[in-house]
């Protein structure tokens, strides 16, 4: 899940359901995406729109994201299969 505001920068998940896709992925609350297939998402609504644009039968997604950590947001890359 992510900030529902279509309007915000940096799409930020908010919540990340317990073994889905994401968290199997290694995502976590507060984390920022910024990367969809290795093209840039700057908004919400980026994210939403090339998500929509994913085919029917994609099995899975590339997803670039930074984390917090003591040196600030780290950039990380990591595969979501959406299909087991």
């Amino acid at each position: 899940m992510v900030d529902s505001n279509p309007y915000n920068f940096l799409p930020t998940v908010t919540g990340v359901v317990k073994g889905g896709p994401g968290e199997r992925a290694g995502l976590r609350v507060g984390y920022l995406i910024t990367v969809v297939n290795h093209s840039e998402v700057h908004s919400v609504r980026e994210l939403v729109e090339k998500l929509a644009a994913l085919p029917a039968d994609a099995s899975s997604v590339t997803l670039g994201f930074n984390f917090p950590s003591n040196l600030g947001y780290m950039p990380k890359e990591a595969e979501v299969r959406l299909k087991p």
